[in-house]
């Protein structure tokens, strides 16, 4: 038991080092627009350095961490394994992350579960019983993918920031083109006003495939298989087809940027009359109940004949 409890604890301890990491990680990749900004408007140019100097020393500790832990067990990774991983990791955003790590990750995640579940169900594992190795299968399998979910959820926040910034940069490109610039010389334009994020990031690699001899086409279908997304993809293909049409392409950017400011609009508005419906359940759980009690007490007091 002693030796029991003491790997339960050695893995809590780097669980929760992870956790921090992965906390800290997340903070300071949103809090970056802001520091740009306030850094932007006169901040010293030491303090910025250091700032974002610890900052990048802090993100890189779990990418370190991992990426030594997980050279043994790249013999270990199948080639489908790495196909998907690597997907996810794209979509991400990731770029400087590789399979094995987020692999390494699932492993040490595994272990860490499966190790609190043997301390939890310590007894009800030595008296054989089969809701405790059902639970342990549990752990195992939440373990397994707990940095899948993680992959997933980084993804769709820059889904969201994408659709955020997209009808901005449609009208720039839009711009560009009646300026009588070409589409690259447009969205180039178009990212030198749209800032920092992962819109930047996604055409800009689209940007630089086309400059390493790929064509137009092609980049612009691996840059909608990144991201997933329908408005990209929609975009995508109207583009390939105007293009190899003869359409005018400023007219179907405009048209399409007002088609994703309307669809963001009617977003907005669906957003806002879920808002009661949101608020239905925290106020009957805990603000009626308050209420009801605030009001009753006095009528309970004088009932009872309390002093």
């Amino acid at each position: 038991m002693a030796y029991l409890a003491l790997v339960c604890v050695t893995g809590a301890v780097i669980l929760l080092t992870i956790s921090l990491a992965m906390i800290a990680l997340r903070l300071h990749k949103r809090s970056r627009p802001f520091l740009s900004q306030y850094f932007r408007h006169g901040s010293a140019g030491p303090r910025k350095e250091k700032t974002f100097e610890s900052g990048k020393q802090s993100g890189r500790f779990l990418w370190r961490i991992t990426a030594w832990l997980g050279r043994p067990l790249m013999p270990f990774v199948t080639w489908g394994q790495r196909r998907r991983l690597t997907l996810l990791l794209s979509r991400a955003g990731l770029t400087t992350w590789e399979c094995v790590q987020i692999y390494c990750l699932q492993c040490v995640s595994v272990f860490l579960l499966l190790t609190m579940g043997v301390y939890v169900l310590n007894q009800s594992l030595l008296d054989f019983q089969v809701t405790a190795y059902f639970g342990l299968c549990v752990c195992a399998v939440l373990g397994w993918w707990c940095p899948i979910f993680w992959l997933r959820r980084i993804h769709q926040n820059r889904l969201r920031q994408i659709a955020h910034q997209f009808p901005f940069f449609l009208d720039m490109v839009g711009l560009g083109l009646d300026a009588g610039l070409n589409l690259q010389a447009s969205i180039q334009l178009a990212l030198e006003h749209v800032g920092e994020g992962a819109l930047h990031q996604e055409w800009s690699t689209m940007l630089a495939d086309m400059r390493a001899g790929q064509s137009r086409a092609l980049a612009l279908r691996q840059l909608s298989q990144r991201l997933n997304l329908s408005s990209i993809r929609q975009l995508v293909s109207s583009l390939i087809h105007g293009e190899s049409m003869g359409f005018s392409l400023g007219r179907i950017i405009q048209v399409y940027a007002d088609q994703q400011r309307a669809q963001r609009l009617m977003q907005a508005e669906k957003l806002a009359l879920q808002a009661p419906v949101k608020m239905l359940f925290p106020m009957a759980l805990c603000i009626f109940p308050c209420t009801f009690i605030i009001l009753g007490f006095p009528v309970v007091v004088q009932l009872l004949g309390l002093s």
